[in-house]
C-alpha cells in the first residue's frame, strides 16, 4: 500500500484576485483527498515553483510547500495503519498556520429527540435508535436522525 503526497494547483476554482488555491494531495488506495493550504498562485507562478531562480515570494511558497510535503510524509510513516481521519487529526488540524481548516457547524442534539413537529412516539418501540444517546457527534444515531 503506497501513499503519495504532492502539491497541486486546483484550477477548478479561481479566486477573485485571479489566483488558484494550492493544495496538498494525498492518495491512498486510489482514494484522493485534497487539503487546502493558505497559499494561492497564478498558473504561471505555479510553473515557476520548480525553476532554479524565482522571486522571494515564490521562493517562500516553494520552501513552505516542500515543508508541507515532507511533514506529511513523516506523519504517514509514523502511522501504523494509514487512515485519512487519523492523518487529518495528527497533521492537518495541528498545522493550522499552513492549512485552511474547514469549520464544521456545531450540531446541537436534544436528548429527547429531534426538534421538529413530527410525533415520534409510535416509532420509539419499533426503532430503538431513537432512544440512543445523540450527544456524541460521531455516533450512528446522529447520522440516522
Amino acid at each position: 500500500m503506497s501513499i503519495t503526497t504532492s502539491i497541486i494547483l486546483d484550477q477548478r476554482r479561481i479566486k477573485k484576485n485571479g489566483k488558484f488555491p494550492v493544495k496538498l494531495r494525498v492518495i491512498s488506495d486510489r482514494i484522493v483527498r485534497d487539503y487546502s493550504t493558505i497559499f494561492e498562485l497564478t498558473e504561471t507562478d505555479y510553473k515557476k515553483l520548480n525553476a532554479p531562480r524565482v522571486s522571494d515570494e515564490i521562493q517562500h511558497i516553494k520552501r513552505k510547500s516542500q515543508q508541507i510535503v515532507s511533514g506529511a510524509n513523516l506523519v504517514i510513516k509514523k502511522l501504523s495503519v494509514f487512515e485519512f481521519m487519523k492523518f487529518e487529526e495528527v497533521y492537518i488540524n495541528t498545522n493550522d498556520k499552513l492549512f485552511k481548516i474547514k469549520k464544521s457547524k456545531p450540531v446541537v442534539y436534544d436528548q429527547n429527540g429531534p426538534k421538529d413537529h413530527f410525533n415520534y412516539t409510535p416509532f420509539l418501540k419499533r426503532f430503538t435508535i431513537f432512544q440512543e444517546d445523540h450527544s456524541r457527534p460521531k455516533s450512528i444515531s446522529v447520522t440516522f436522525l
